[in-house]
């Protein structure tokens, strides 16, 4: 059988720097609690994005919750439901506690997150976040 090259795959990603890596690190090793947020309407990517930081930041001992804009998780298919995760509309629950961090995964741009969620993040102490989205790869307020 003979083989055709059918198209030309090309994967590039964003390089962080090293002292920017460092400070990402220092920075969520030191907080006690960390939100993870995606955009409004979160998609499989938001939510799986999501559930691959909450993993990360469990296994440092960390309390993270995933907060998502997603009335039926199950239409997701989440590779995991046994993670900590709220639905954006639980104002009460997830201003029960204030994080040390807000990390954004899969969100493009600040008009892409519910706003109640916006004014929640900008209580907490950093804004953060990845993407794979064009532009800047961390937002640090």
């Amino acid at each position: 059988m003979k083989l055709q090259k059918v198209c030309q795959t090309s994967f590039r990603a964003n390089k962080m720097p090293s002292s920017q890596a460092k400070y990402v690190d220092s920075q969520l090793r030191n907080a006690k609690n960390i939100d993870i947020i995606s955009h409004s309407s979160t998609d499989r990517d938001g939510l799986n994005s999501a559930i691959a930081m909450w993993e990360y930041l469990s296994e440092l001992g960390i309390n993270a919750r995933i907060i998502i804009d997603q009335k039926n998780l199950n239409s997701l298919h989440p590779r995991r439901t046994d993670c900590n995760i709220i639905q954006a509309n639980e104002t009460e629950k997830i201003n029960s506690i204030t994080p040390d961090i807000t990390f954004c995964v899969d969100f493009g741009e600040k008009e892409r997150i519910n706003k109640n969620l916006v004014a929640h993040a900008q209580q907490s102490g950093k804004i953060m976040g990845f993407d794979h989205h064009i532009g800047n790869d961390m937002v640090d307020e």
